[in-house]
């Protein structure tokens, strides 16, 4: 659930994502890319063909530029549950993603990060390891289960929280947010709650050594 961010040249960078299936590059330029994507991604039509057109500049608000993001991963790799401010939407160019989103109006029940602690935005509750005992208002059965495969297009509006799990890869998908409003925020887990969890069960998330 910890997530560290590497900014570094190609060859490094292509080191680090094929040593270990839990890394992800996300905005990789065409040189990583066309080495990650599988055989014919340099087509016209292929998937980083796809990525390039869908990664010009938007429109924002009060004419600032919003930019698409690239998101390439391996089987198994997981986008923690958290939500975003702007509205998203996430296209799949290659490979299969499976996501769950949880409304809005049940952020609560997930337990957010408040503004104040370095993992905002990230949830404590866990779809993996659900904890009845700490977490009693986290419900799995709440979230709606989507799954995305080549040329699929995803869209949720802000503060929809999400946990991401690519199931096919080599996996290629193209997000994108827009803000138009500042949302209300969520009532935040309190510190005692953060702490009791990151210390009495399963593993930390945001305290000790990096890792994963």
């Amino acid at each position: 659930v910890y997530s560290q961010w590497h900014k570094t040249g190609v060859e490094e960078a292509l080191g680090i994502f094929n040593s270990d299936p839990r890394h992800q590059v996300i905005g990789g330029g065409p040189k990583i890319l066309t080495k990650l994507l599988p055989e014919g991604g340099g087509d016209e039509n292929g998937p980083f063909a796809v990525a390039q057109r869908l990664t010009q500049t938007l429109p924002g608000k009060d004419g600032k530029k919003n930019k698409a993001s690239i998101r390439v991963s391996h089987v198994g790799a997981v986008t923690a549950l958290h939500y975003d401010k702007g509205a998203s939407m996430l296209m799949q160019a290659e490979g299969v993603k499976e996501i769950l989103l949880w409304n809005a109006n049940d952020l609560d029940s997930l337990y957010p990060y408040g503004p104040d602690h370095f993992m905002h935005r990230r949830c404590l509750a866990d779809p993996e390891q659900p904890d009845p005992t700490l977490l009693p208002r986290f419900n799995n059965s709440a979230a709606y289960r989507l799954i995305l495969r080549r040329g699929d297009l995803a869209y949720w509006p802000p503060q929809w929280a999400h946990y991401i799990r690519t199931v096919e890869g080599t996996s290629v998908s193209i997000g994108h947010r827009h803000h138009i409003t500042q949302p209300i925020p969520p009532q935040p887990a309190p510190p005692d709650l953060i702490l009791q969890v990151e210390t009495t069960t399963r593993y930390a998330k945001g305290s000790g050594s990096p890792g994963y």
